[in-house]
């Protein structure tokens, strides 16, 4: 019985195409330019439930992350003028966007201590 599925699944294997492996162009050239993140949209003005607030929270936590990946890159490479106000413009925003989150953070906070008990 062991023989039949270890059959079966190596002729499974065998019946998937082979996935090539990825091609790296070092050519600066070729080169991606690097672009920052787009700040979240916050699309709910009105925060009314701890619900909406985790919501907007989370958004802005992946921008957070986004930021972080863009930072790390950037500060690898030179970059020009115009890449340099974009990074100064994304720093604006990302201090921003890091003050929404702490205050945010602030409110579910004080949400899951007071009002998440049961009375």
């Amino acid at each position: 019985m062991t023989t039949i599925l270890l059959v079966l699944s190596l002729a499974a294997c065998a019946a998937e195409p082979a996935v090539p492996a990825a091609v790296e162009i070092s050519t600066p050239a070729a080169a991606k330019r690097l672009e920052p993140p787009v700040p979240p949209a916050h699309a709910k003005r009105l925060l009314q439930t701890a619900t909406d607030v985790a919501g907007d929270l989370a958004e802005t936590v992946a921008y957070l992350e986004a930021g972080q990946v863009y930072f790390r890159a950037f500060a690898r490479e030179t970059h020009s003028n115009e890449e340099n106000q974009a990074m100064l413009r994304f720093l604006r925003e990302y201090e921003a966007e890091l003050d929404t989150a702490k205050k945010e953070e602030k409110i579910l906070n004080d949400w899951i201590r007071k009002a998440a008990s049961l009375k």
